[in-house]
């Protein structure tokens, strides 16, 4: 009861702290006009792969605010309340959303001249940080009862790789439903490993690299120690749903047999992205 209750604390600090970035932010975009994103932004992406992290570090733009709304998302189709918030959406603001690539969605996204960054992360660490946290940090998850009736994480695995239950779809489906973003021209697919730091697996000058590409695509001018303090943001960021262990997670936890059932959803998808050069892993 203890845990649950820290655990209630914790999510009501991290709304109250959100509310007051929010409301410096829209201080600071008052006086820094000049720094003004030219477009509404949408940080979208495959659930388990960094949303939250990416938030964070975009939150020490001055140009952009995040409107503080709840997640998007869509799957076979979107609620209407959703394509309202992104016909609305104006300059300067940032959503989120686990929006799939509907045409529905891709309409208002292009009419509303939206920038998107599409983060996505290796599928053998998403299936891995997914159980993780539907079974031991988000116990209200839809997925949570599921996924509890299974006597071990690894079956758990299993079942987060197979999928086609209620919250939990199959890795090969899943995939699938966002690929539709990449060739879009206002879209900027980032891997959520070329933004990490060295400490937690990745590398410095890919970090610092990804990050300008970011400001680049947003069409923001480089100012004063963003990106410093972009970086700054990730070294200290205590998101409830920030996974400690960086990439490749999956090496230790994976089974042979799970292995090869990814390669066959995901093998594909692992070598576009540059995860891997062939399926020999």
């Amino acid at each position: 009861m203890a845990a649950i209750q820290n655990k209630g604390l914790d999510v009501l600090f991290r709304h109250i702290k959100k509310k007051l970035r929010i409301t410096l932010k829209n201080i600071q975009h008052i006086i820094r006009r000049d720094a003004l994103s030219r477009h509404p932004v949408i940080i979208n992406s495959i659930p388990k792969s960094g949303t939250h992290m990416l938030e964070d570090m975009l939150d020490e733009i001055p140009g952009l605010r995040y409107v503080g709304c709840k997640t998007l998302s869509s799957w076979d189709n979107i609620e209407s309340r959703y394509l309202k918030k992104l016909a609305k959406q104006k300059k300067g603001t940032v959503l989120l959303g686990h929006l799939t690539a509907l045409p529905s969605v891709i309409n208002e996204i292009n009419k509303n001249e939206t920038k998107v960054i599409l983060l996505i992360r290796d599928p053998r660490d998403v299936v891995v940080s997914f159980v993780n946290y539907v079974m031991y940090i988000d116990k209200t998850h839809m997925a949570h009862e599921y996924l509890n009736s299974f006597d071990s994480d690894s079956e758990r695995i299993d079942a987060a790789i197979e999928g086609n239950k209620p919250g939990v779809p199959n890795l090969r489906t899943l995939l699938n439903q966002y690929e539709g973003w990449s060739s879009l021209e206002s879209v900027l697919v980032c891997r959520y490993e070329d933004l990490l730091s060295e400490a937690h697996g990745g590398s410095e000058s890919k970090q610092k690299e990804t990050i300008k590409r970011i400001l680049s695509h947003l069409q923001i001018n480089e100012y004063h120690d963003v990106i410093s303090s972009m970086i700054k943001r990730l070294e200290y960021q205590k998101s409830s749903t920030f996974f400690k262990g960086g990439s490749g997670k999956w090496m230790g936890i994976l089974t042979p047999e799970q292995k090869n059932k990814i390669k066959e959803y995901a093998g594909s998808w692992l070598m576009k992205y540059g995860y891997e050069n062939d399926l020999e892993w």
